[in-house]
């Protein structure tokens, strides 16, 4: 007979199981257990934010934070799983701050909330570097996590950046300021467009480090299905007791809540040159100086590593059109002027221009700012296997008429897609194991839209008289 640890069913929607809650800390002989006087524990991972941070609210009826104590230099680990997946997660965080105290009215327990941040965030603030490097940004990138950040579970994801070396020298600074020089200067070597897609990010997930495009990111594969429409799952074979699922059935989940977000933000996009920019360049070295004009619709390749695919018979990745129609005066009129003082060989002949932001910041910018161009809130039933970086297919309803909703079906294609996980928060309820829950909290993103615009507006609605 399996324990309430071995179960690998789901007994009620948001279910978790929560091998154990611990703390500890270098001066502990052991790490000490306290599931029990948790109430709940968050975790929040953004593609935006380098590292994890958390809190974490405890029922202290027995003076812990005092007699322990905890003064902000202790680890609490939580070990937790959904029951569909077999793998098991660890996540350690270190508390950092007392966020508030409070006592119950007529009561003796305190109910007290810390702040939480990951190892890796709190060894960064604590680390200064000055030296000089020099090689490719993924090679550099690799070694600083190596060296200075604590292991995760997987590998870190770092995408190559192609042969160009750099050389750099970074007077007392943060791993991560370093590592936010090298993202200006790097560019995909496997993309088949490798300026047009830069704009890496670098970010901690709760399983490994990333170093990737964004582009690279919303490429991926999904890892599950969301929809806002019950759906029921059929075996992949005509046996009904036939256990194997296509992915689209055994993926689905539903979502509790979904809400349309800031989207389309065309006056911040158009602010920051995302569309139409100049840029110049003056060489100190060489005493060149030269003049490239940005216009997205033309100079803009953010597809060109996607592949059309079927998932199933049910799930299709179509191709990917831009977010605006190629001939709008957002594309020709340059909102935004680029000044980029450069030394070429500066550093010696095998490194070239000191500096690649003239040749890469305006896909850099135009990419991470359409990143956003459609964002869903969404919330759902927690999930161990699923963390920012991810990408889920969304599966949306149509808002049609009941009559076109018959030739046009349930879900509406444009709305529906895949999303990339640009944040999530994880919240776990614990107390008993009857009354446990995990729930996850996303801002999803896409950069694309299935119909492309064109200079044409429909104007034939059900219930509405034209003017």
């Amino acid at each position: 007979m399996s324990t309430s640890n071995d179960r690998t069913i789901m007994d009620k929607q948001n279910d978790v199981v929560i091998e154990d809650v611990t703390l500890s800390s270098q001066y502990a002989p052991e790490p000490l257990s306290i599931v029990k006087s948790v109430m709940s524990l968050s975790i929040f991972e953004d593609i935006l934010s380098h590292f994890l941070i958390g809190e974490i609210t405890i029922a202290d009826g027995i003076n812990l934070v005092d007699k322990y104590p905890i003064v902000g230099r202790e680890f609490v680990t939580i070990t937790f799983r959904t029951p569909l997946y077999d793998d098991t997660k660890e996540v350690t965080m270190r508390i950092v701050g007392q966020k508030t105290r409070a006592k119950p009215e007529n009561g003796v327990t305190d109910i007290i909330t810390f702040r939480m941040v990951s190892e890796a965030a709190y060894v960064d603030s604590i680390t200064q570097i000055s030296e000089s490097l020099d090689g490719k940004n993924s090679d550099l990138v690799t070694d600083l996590i190596d060296r200075f950040y604590p292991k995760k579970a997987e590998a870190p994801l770092i995408s190559d950046t192609g042969s160009t070396k750099f050389k750099y020298v970074f007077p007392f600074q943060r791993p991560s300021q370093m590592i936010d020089q090298m993202i200006t200067n790097s560019s995909p070597g496997d993309s088949q467009s490798p300026d047009e897609n830069s704009g890496y990010v670098f970010f901690e997930s709760l399983t490994k480090y990333n170093y990737t495009p964004v582009n690279f990111l919303i490429e991926k594969d999904p890892k599950a299905i969301f929809s806002n429409i019950k759906i029921l799952r059929t075996p992949k074979t005509e046996n009904p007791n036939d256990p194997r699922l296509e992915f689209d059935d055994r993926s689905v989940v539903m979502l509790q809540k979904v809400n349309g977000i800031s989207s389309m933000d065309r006056m911040n996009q158009i602010k920051v040159g995302a569309f139409s920019n100049v840029n110049y360049f003056h060489d100190l070295t060489s005493k060149e100086w030269g003049k490239e004009e940005f216009k997205h619709s033309e100079n803009s390749d953010s597809y060109a590593d996607f592949q059309e695919k079927d998932l199933n018979e049910n799930t299709k990745l179509p191709k990917r059109e831009d977010v605006v129609f190629k001939d709008e005066n957002l594309n020709s009129n340059p909102s935004v002027i680029n000044f980029f003082p450069q030394h070429t060989n500066v550093q010696g002949p095998d490194f070239q221009k000191n500096s690649t932001d003239f040749d890469i910041q305006r896909h850099r910018v135009s990419n991470l700012s359409l990143l956003g161009d459609t964002q869903y809130q969404i919330e759902t039933t927690g999930s161990s296997n699923i963390t920012v970086g991810d990408t889920i297919f969304l599966r949306l309803t149509n808002n049609v008429p009941n009559t076109e909703m018959r030739t046009q079906g349930d879900f509406d294609e444009e709305k529906s897609g895949v999303y990339l996980i640009k944040s999530i928060q994880h919240f776990f309820v614990i107390g008993d194991k009857q009354s446990q829950i995990y729930k996850t909290a996303m801002r999803v993103v896409k950069n694309y839209r299935i119909n492309p615009v064109t200079n044409k507006s429909y104007s034939q609605f059900e219930g509405v008289n034209n003017a």
